[in-house]
């Protein structure tokens, strides 16, 4: 049986067991400084590193730089404007100016464009299903919010079919919000560099018969030409004089 009433004294260890601890050697080539100064090594680890920094630095800078580049990079539309007569001649439209508008513009340019085409018509013509039309689309006009857009496809196909009517504010407003505008060559060619995007070409031609509109949709892609011939066929109408 073990005898519960036992003092059993506590281990004791040999002080062998105990940590040692060295003293501080009196050699000075032994004592570590708290404040090493900084060796060739170190200056040489120094200079790589502001290397890298000064490298990472240009390289987020030419990142921006070719960005920048990259989005701006534009495109182009081009083609060839002639018209076909009932002989089967070509006449190469020389001197046309064709305009690129954006597809989007503010709603509030629209309304003059309305009011003077229903003013003419609606003199000339009385209120026929053009001006009703017309009117309906100015009422719509007055329920866009304050940002609102309308599409400038719309309004140039409200371009007159004569001379008679004035286009006064239609023409400030194509040409107001033109991105890009150039002239046929003697060739009949035009080429036009914008920004990628959405845009609506348009042209008139007038001749001693007719009165010509192009007004067309078109996707410009960055780096792409988008070919564009502007004649008969591809006319949005030919009104007869």
């Amino acid at each position: 049986m073990i005898d519960r009433n036992l003092n059993v004294p506590p281990i004791a260890f040999p002080d062998a067991m105990a940590p040692v601890r060295k003293p501080l050697s009196s050699n000075p080539r032994n004592h570590v400084p708290a404040h090493k100064p900084p060796g060739p090594r170190d200056r040489r680890r120094g200079k790589h590193l502001w290397a890298v920094i000064f490298g990472v630095v240009l390289l987020a800078i030419a990142a921006v730089v070719v960005g920048d580049w990259l989005l701006s990079s534009p495109g182009h539309a081009a083609g060839s404007a002639w018209l076909v007569r009932n002989s089967g001649d070509s006449i190469v439209q020389r001197g046309l100016v064709v305009y690129l508008l954006p597809e989007d513009v503010p709603a509030g340019d629209a309304g003059p464009v309305y009011r003077e085409r229903i003013k003419y018509r609606e003199q000339d013509q009385g209120e026929d299903q053009f001006v009703k039309q017309w009117k309906s689309k100015l009422a719509q006009l007055g329920t866009l919010p304050a940002d609102g857009v309308v599409d400038s496809f719309s309004l140039c196909l409200l371009y007159p079919f004569t001379e008679k009517e004035p286009v006064v504010a239609l023409d400030t407003f194509i040409r107001r919000r033109a991105i890009s505008s150039t002239n046929t060559g003697a060739d009949g060619k035009y080429r036009l560099a914008v920004p990628p995007g959405r845009y609506t070409l348009f042209a008139v031609a007038d001749t001693s018969l007719n009165r010509i509109l192009w007004a067309r949709p078109i996707t410009v892609l960055r780096w792409r030409t988008t070919e564009v011939d502007l004649w008969n066929n591809t006319a949005a109408w030919v009104w007869n004089n």
